[in-house]
């Protein structure tokens, strides 16, 4: 829990610290967003724009994020089609097989557990192949998600406090509309970004290197 902490604590300062940055991206995913089936397209795009600003790129939110839809819209939209294919009819079975539970007995409580299982790895592995989509571009989409799984399988107590945080996130967000409309998509991008980075640094300390730690005091006081 401390290292998902320490994630989404630097995922917060950085979309603070850039906060011009942050709003405008934000505004750009919503617009990219708005006939839905390109929410996975401008989500992708918004990583690959998060991506180029981590390393030293100081163009504007437009051009990043129209960058990113040239070069991983497609990718985002395939992934956003696989998790509706997934989600979609998961979450139906899981409904039907607990409201059945009683009349069909134990087969019923062993394939209902089993999906929520799978549908809480796919949870997890997703945490891992948005990033993966921008951090290693030159792989195939498999290639991200064999990586992701086994990222995911390896270290399952990190990826499961990160997503409780994310949820813990959106629904604060939800209850505080301005968050939502202004900093929300891009505060969970940045935290999936650190949070692949971290995982990866684990695999691969001398390719990938992350420092979450960050400094609020130079923030809050200013004038110090």
């Amino acid at each position: 829990m401390r290292d998902a902490c320490h994630v989404i604590n630097k995922a917060l300062f950085e979309a603070y610290r850039q906060l011009r940055f942050t709003m405008l991206l934000t505004v750009c995913w919503w617009v990219a967003s708005l006939p839905l089936l390109t929410a996975g397209a401008a989500f992708a795009a918004l990583l690959y724009a998060l991506r180029r600003r981590a390393t030293g790129d100081e163009r504007e939110a437009w051009p990043l994020f129209l960058e990113g839809l040239r070069v991983q819209g497609r990718s985002g939209l395939l992934l956003l089609a696989l998790n509706l294919f997934v989600w979609g009819p998961g979450a139906l079975y899981v409904l039907v097989l607990a409201a059945n539970r009683e009349t069909w007995g134990i087969p019923a409580t062993i394939l209902t557990w089993g999906l929520i299982y799978v549908l809480l790895m796919w949870g997890l592995v997703q945490l891992l192949v948005w990033p993966l989509l921008v951090l290693e571009p030159q792989q195939r989409l498999g290639r991200h998600f064999k990586r992701a799984y086994l990222l995911a399988s390896k270290y399952p107590g990190r990826s499961v406090a990160l997503l409780i945080l994310l949820l813990f996130v959106t629904a604060l967000s939800i209850l505080v509309p301005l968050l939502l409309i202004t900093a929300w998509p891009v505060w969970i991008a940045w935290a999936l970004y650190y949070g692949a980075l971290h995982l990866l640094a684990q695999e691969e300390p001398t390719r990938y290197a992350v420092n979450l730690e960050v400094s609020w005091r130079s923030m809050w006081k200013t004038w110090r």
